[in-house]
C-alpha cells in the first residue's frame, strides 16, 4: 500500500483587500474539514494512542531511505503494508505486535535518521520503541536479545 495524494492545505483562504485589510475567505473556502476515512487514523485521532504521531505522514518514504535497518534488511524489514519503519508501523496498527515482531520491529536500531530527515518530523524510532516495549512485555522479544537481557540482569554486564 502506497500514497498517492499528499495534500498541504493550511487553512481558508485570505487576501487583502484594496485598504489592505486581510479577508478571509473571499476567493476559496471559508473553513476547511478534515474527514478521516480509515480506521486506524479515526481511532488516532481521537484516542492517544502511540501512533498519533504516525497521522502527520505525508508517505514520501524519506524514512527508509535514510534507515540504517532499511540499508541492512532491506525487503527483510518490512511488512505486507510497505518498507521499514512504516510498513512495520502499519503492521502493528492492522494486524497486532505479533506481526510487527514477525516482520521486523526489533531491526530498528532507534538512530532516529528517520526524524532528522523527515520533512513533517515523524519521529518512527519513538513509535518503535514503545512498540517494542509493549513486544518485550508481551514475551515477544527474539531470542538473541532474551538471551542479552539476561545475561544483563543476572552479570549486570552484557558480555559475560
Amino acid at each position: 500500500v502506497s500514497f498517492n495524494y499528499i495534500s498541504l492545505i493550511s487553512g481558508p483562504s485570505n487576501t487583502s483587500d484594496i485598504r489592505g485589510e486581510r479577508v478571509i475567505g473571499m476567493y476559496g473556502a471559508k473553513e476547511v474539514v478534515v474527514i478521516l476515512v480509515d480506521d486506524w487514523r479515526t481511532k488516532a485521532f481521537k484516542e492517544d494512542t502511540i501512533y498519533k504521531e504516525f497521522l502527520k505522514c505525508i508517505g514520501c518514504r524519506t524514512c527508509n531511505f535514510t534507515c540504517t535497518a532499511s540499508r541492512a534488511f532491506g525487503n527483510i524489514y518490512a511488512s505486507k503494508y510497505g518498507l521499514g519503519a512504516d510498513g512495520i508501523i502499519r503492521a502493528y496498527i492492522h494486524d497486532g505486535i505479533e506481526a510487527a515482531v514477525k516482520d521486523g520491529l526489533f531491526f530498528c536500531t532507534g538512530c532516529e535518521n528517520c526524524l532528522h530527515w523527515c520533512p513533517v518530523s515523524v519521529n518512527l524510532a519513538e513509535v518503535l520503541k514503545s512498540i517494542k516495549k509493549e513486544a518485550i512485555g508481551a514475551g515477544l522479544c527474539p531470542p538473541p536479545l532474551k538471551e542479552y537481557q539476561q545475561k544483563i540482569l543476572k552479570e549486570k554486564n552484557p558480555f559475560k
